[in-house]
């Protein structure tokens, strides 16, 4: 009996017999209905029971979590030294609901300009001055006390909230095609906006107006080359544009590997050579030789005679009529290459010691000159 009933499973589970059958074949004892309540009642005060303990047990989580990061938050904010207004200003831009996102904040340059930007978003459509301006320099001084109001030239920009006074910049048509001022410069940047200067003089067939949309174009050293659309607050003739921000950057990485083609005259001296023929032969000589190609980080040209490695160089050249002089920059390889008529040599030279402002005419006249050739291309046909 105790083999057969096992088997007596098999037209249960295939559902050719009944349960009410298969308990009279077993001989089991009908349940009651009493029983069966009482069963039913068990298993639903066990559900009950699980459901309360789990969620008593995400509840008590919650607190912990909420607790530790308040606790995390206030010390915080005591290291930093944030005023009232300033601690109340954060908590009123962070989600309630999201515990980590105060120290989020404090931590994160993203997230803090995320925050930021919905909070002017808001601010914008507020009607009264006063509390604009009472706003805006609540974020300003949280700004400063987190040290987002610079960032370094190795981390690229975030929002245009974070580019410097003084940076220069070209600002373009709307299409990006046309350079409308070639010579501009931010002269401030608050939160809800940031004002460009541009020399009256030279540029005087501009005119905006508010709402208007055109693009600026600028390199940034260590960076990149950053195009922006940016909408119009305010224009005025004498020579200042107000752009809103935003946190849309395009951002075209810079790297040493990526040189611009040239072929323009060099002349460069020999300041340090391990080879005693070569500074006997050269000397303080100046030297003439051609720019072959040219990034931010070095320059290769081509020379009839070549050079050692190691070699320590002056280089002296013009792009677009800006002087650069004086260069100091370190001969890293030299590749033998067939000319018109004989072997010439290619010598690639990085710069180990460049003014920033050189390096940034450098970087500035690669960037224009690749987007140049790039309009070209788009514009050229098929």
């Amino acid at each position: 009996m105790s083999i057969a009933k096992p088997l007596l499973l098999i037209p249960l589970l295939t559902g050719t017999v009944s349960a009410e059958s298969y308990l009279q074949i077993l001989n089991f004892p009908r349940p009651s209905l009493l029983q069966a309540v009482v069963v039913t009642g068990v298993i639903i005060l066990i559900v009950i029971f699980a459901v309360l303990y789990e969620t008593g047990r995400k509840s008590s989580e919650r607190r912990a979590m909420k607790k530790s990061s308040e606790t995390a938050f206030n010390m915080r904010v005591a290291d930093l030294g944030l005023s009232d207004r300033e601690t109340v200003e954060l908590r009123r831009m962070a989600n309630p609901n999201q515990y980590g996102e105060l120290n989020n904040i404090l931590s994160s340059i993203s997230v803090f300009e995320q925050h930021v930007e919905k909070e002017v978003q808001r601010l914008i459509t507020v009607p009264d001055p006063y509390q604009k301006t009472e706003v805006e320099e609540t974020l300003s001084g949280i700004r400063k006390k987190l040290r987002f109001n610079y960032l370094e030239n190795e981390h690229p920009l975030v929002s245009t909230r974070n580019i410097s006074v003084g940076q220069p910049m070209v600002i373009l048509s709307r299409d990006g095609r046309v350079p409308v001022i070639q010579q501009a410069r931010v002269v401030a940047n608050k939160e809800l906006y940031f004002r460009v200067q541009y020399d009256l003089q030279r540029e005087t067939q501009i005119s905006l107006q508010r709402g208007d949309h055109i693009k600026v174009v600028f390199p940034r050293h260590a960076d990149g080359m950053y195009e922006i659309d940016l909408m119009v607050a305010a224009f005025d003739r004498p020579g200042w544009i107000d752009f809103y921000h935003t946190l849309n950057l395009a951002r075209h990485q810079l790297r040493r590997d990526v040189r611009l083609d040239l072929n323009t005259p060099l002349k460069f001296r020999v300041l340090e050579t391990g080879d005693p023929i070569e500074k006997e032969r050269f000397g303080a000589s100046l030297l003439s030789a051609r720019i072959a190609d040219i990034s931010g980080g070095g320059l290769s040209f081509i020379n009839d005679t070549p050079l050692k490695p190691e070699d320590i160089l002056s280089l002296n050249f013009s792009l677009s009529e800006a002087p650069i002089t004086g260069i100091q920059a370190k001969l890293l390889r030299v590749n033998p290459q067939q000319g018109k008529e004989d072997t010439v040599f290619k010598h690639h030279m990085q710069y180990v010691d460049i003014d920033p402002v050189q390096k940034e005419k450098i970087v500035k006249y690669v960037f224009e000159k690749m987007r140049q050739r790039k309009q070209q291309a788009k514009d050229s046909p098929p």
